[in-house]
């Protein structure tokens, strides 16, 4: 029913306060009952009883016979060290991002990011400023690219490269991918500085802060992986990133292009772009708006490698 969309985000925003207040990290080392959740967590005891009533009738928690709450597996997933989990993406979409998206129409009215408007900076600036946003912001990247990513060592064989360079690359989950499987490779992971400062120690991987609009990119590898990070930018910031990494590889060497491909997807991508739009004043392409970017650049379309995730990943030459 159409009345039922307009409380969807009661679901999650009520999942997100239980993250906050660290609900499911309590129970991660066993059974509570109410009152002693209450007294770790710094709630209200009968507050708190409304939160874990919702979240054991949605399967997020049961409780023993005893009375006391205790984990599933949906919540599980929830506890901010799991390995899997979604702690931090949970946290993520309720923040800034609810804001902007609450003023969605400044955006369709401007043409612009209602993000920018409010906050009156870009995204990535205002992460920079604020540490433990940036933190817990690539945290939840991290958990996504796990899954994305997870298959891309499998996708082709990436020891035909010396060396292998992943620009705007995170926490470095696609390398890590890569990796497992071409151990004897040289990895760089190329990022701004403070996300590098940030990034879990990662083995076999050489990190590199930097900006690839203010400086030349970091040389030495003869393959360059941009995933998901030109749907991040309009064409011209695109742009100046595919001319760095022109800029950076050798003759002969290869951009690996990682993106969602609008128009090839079931849901035509379209609140994806809405959200680009509203953060980053971007939003999701067709296959061949890529590769006429890129082509820009000065590269060479190749081939279509595959999909990972239901993501196109393209071969381009220098």
């Amino acid at each position: 029913m159409l009345a039922s969309i307009f409380t969807q985000y009661w679901h999650f925003l009520a999942l997100r306060a239980a993250c906050k207040l660290g609900v499911f990290d309590a129970l991660e080392a066993g059974e509570k009952t109410q009152q002693i959740l209450a007294e770790q967590l710094g709630a209200d005891a009968s507050a708190l009883g409304l939160l874990l009533a919702f979240l054991q009738v949605e399967g997020y928690l049961s409780r023993s016979a005893a009375g006391d709450f205790f984990l599933r597996e949906q919540g599980a997933l929830l506890c901010s060290k799991h390995p899997a989990g979604w702690h931090y993406a949970c946290l993520l979409w309720g923040g800034e991002h609810l804001t902007a998206w609450q003023n969605l129409d400044m955006s369709i009215r401007s043409g612009g990011s209602s993000f920018e408007l409010l906050y009156g900076c870009g995204y990535f600036e205002y992460l920079d400023q604020n540490p433990t946003l940036l933190i817990e912001y690539q945290k939840a990247m991290r958990e996504y690219a796990l899954r994305d990513y997870a298959d891309l060592g499998a996708l082709l064989d990436w020891g035909q490269h010396r060396g292998i360079m992943d620009v705007g690359g995170g926490y470095g989950a696609a390398l890590e991918s890569i990796r497992r499987r071409f151990p004897a490779l040289k990895y760089l992971l190329f990022d701004r500085e403070s996300v590098v400062q940030t990034a879990p120690a990662l083995e076999g991987i050489e990190k590199i802060g930097g900006d690839f609009f203010a400086a030349p990119l970091p040389q030495g590898a003869d393959a360059i992986l941009l995933c998901r990070v030109l749907h991040d930018w309009a064409d011209e910031q695109a742009l100046q990133i595919l001319r760095r990494c022109y800029e950076a590889l050798p003759a002969g060497g290869n951009l690996y292009v990682v993106e969602n491909e609008k128009g090839a997807s079931s849901d035509g991508l379209h609140l994806l772009s809405l959200n680009m739009l509203a953060i980053c004043k971007s939003y999701e392409r067709e296959g061949e708006a890529y590769r006429t970017l890129v082509e820009g650049a000065g590269f060479r379309w190749q081939q279509t490698i595959g999909f990972v995730q239901g993501r196109a990943v393209w071969k381009f030459v220098k």
